[in-house]
């Protein structure tokens, strides 16, 4: 039995349960995983579902203890199988997130500078630039409204486009009499 759980025990604690409850003629063995805040800690921002998905625990029950002893090794080597690769599947998320943490944190310093760099602003280790002197306005001089008589000069007209001649021949085309006379009856 320890043997099988082993691997498990390498990384985190283990408690082990054997019962018989009273209401039964059977015995049942419970096997619980317990993450270490160590390792839970490792998992940054998916600790949670992390301590929940490597503390799942293995109840096995049997009629008799030669029945329990009979299945317990395929079983442990099962769960203790599952267990370290739900381990190793946590890990890679965990390599996941941390790279898209940094990624992200990048692209915000590197839009944070851009953003500084479009308004003006001084980014991290150069010097304030001064601000830029007033343009005083010119103000013009207030124009008198257009009176009704007041010579307007005349806009060239427009350059017109070419007309596509298959199209203004088929508008000209002259409708054939068989068709005059079957729009008239």
């Amino acid at each position: 039995m320890f043997v099988e759980l082993l691997p498990l025990l390498r990384n985190r604690t283990v408690s082990i349960s054997v019962a018989v409850p009273a209401d039964s003629d059977g015995i049942t063995l419970t096997i619980v995983p317990k993450v270490t805040d160590e390792k839970a800690e490792e998992c940054g921002s998916i600790k949670d579902a992390a301590v929940k998905a490597l503390s799942g625990a293995l109840t096995l029950t049997a009629q008799t203890a030669e029945e329990l002893d009979a299945g317990l090794h395929q079983a442990l080597l099962q769960y203790v199988g599952s267990q370290l690769t739900i381990e190793g599947s946590i890990r890679e998320m965990v390599k996941t997130v941390k790279a898209a943490e940094e990624e992200a944190k990048e692209a915000a310093k590197a839009a944070v500078a851009a953003a500084k760099k479009k308004s003006g602003q001084a980014t991290v280790g150069s010097k304030p630039t001064p601000p830029p002197a007033p343009v005083e306005e010119k103000k013009s001089e207030p124009t008198a409204p257009p009176s009704l008589f007041d010579v307007v000069p005349a806009e060239e007209p427009a350059a017109k486009p070419e007309e596509d001649v298959s199209t203004a021949a088929s508008f000209a085309a002259p409708v054939p009499s068989s068709l005059e006379a079957s729009a008239a009856a």
